[in-house]
C-alpha cells in the first residue's frame, strides 16, 4: 500500500479525458477475457453516454487526486437518465445512476474507492431518495456496494441492477 495521501474534488470541465480512462477501467472483465480498448468502447452508445455531454444539471462526481504530485488516481460520478436513454443501472427517471467507480491500478487497495463511493453517496443522499448502479455479480466490487446498502432489484445483460435508498 502506498504511504501517500489523496484528496477528492468535484469533477470539472476538462476532466473528460480522465473520465474516459476511468470508464474504460471500470468495465468488468472476467479472468481470461480481453479488456476492451477505449476505442472499442467508443463504438457502444450505451456505454459512451456515461461520459458524453458531461455537465448537465443532473451530473455530479469526484476525482481523487494524489496530493504530492497532483495526479488523478480515481473517479466516481453519477448521472440521471430517462427511459429512452437508460443506463445499465437504470431504475426510473428520478434515480441517478453511479456510472463509474474506478481507481488506477497502483492505488487499488488504498481506500480510494471507498472514499469515492462514500462521498458520492453523501451527495446522492442530500439530493435524491435513491441511487442505482449496475455490477456484474462476479465483480469483487459487489461486496463494497452491498456494504454501503445496495441490493439487487433487477438484471441488465450480464449485470445486476442494484439500488440504495437513503
Amino acid at each position: 500500500m502506498l504511504n501517500q495521501t489523496f484528496e477528492l474534488r468535484p469533477i470539472q470541465s476538462g476532466d473528460e479525458g480522465f473520465m474516459w480512462e476511468m470508464l474504460c477501467a471500470s468495465v468488468f472483465v472476467p479472468d481470461g477475457e480481453r479488456r476492451p480498448t477505449m476505442d472499442e468502447l467508443h463504438a457502444y452508445p450505451e456505454i459512451t453516454h456515461y461520459v458524453t455531454d458531461w455537465g448537465t444539471s443532473h451530473d455530479f462526481g469526484y476525482i481523487a487526486i494524489e496530493t504530492s504530485g497532483g495526479q488523478p488516481i480515481g473517479a466516481v460520478w453519477l448521472r440521471r437518465f430517462d427511459a429512452a436513454h437508460a443506463g445499465y443501472g437504470y431504475v426510473n427517471d428520478d434515480t441517478p445512476e453511479v456510472c463509474t467507480l474506478a481507481v488506477v491500478s497502483e492505488w487499488r487497495g488504498s481506500r480510494v474507492g471507498t472514499a469515492l463511493l462514500q462521498s458520492i453517496l453523501r451527495y446522492a443522499d442530500a439530493h435524491y431518495v435513491t441511487v442505482s448502479l449496475s455490477c456484474d455479480p462476479r465483480n469483487p466490487a459487489l461486496r463494497l456496494y452491498q456494504r454501503h446498502g445496495f441490493h439487487k432489484v433487477g438484471e441488465s445483460g450480464t449485470s445486476d441492477t442494484l439500488l440504495r435508498t437513503r
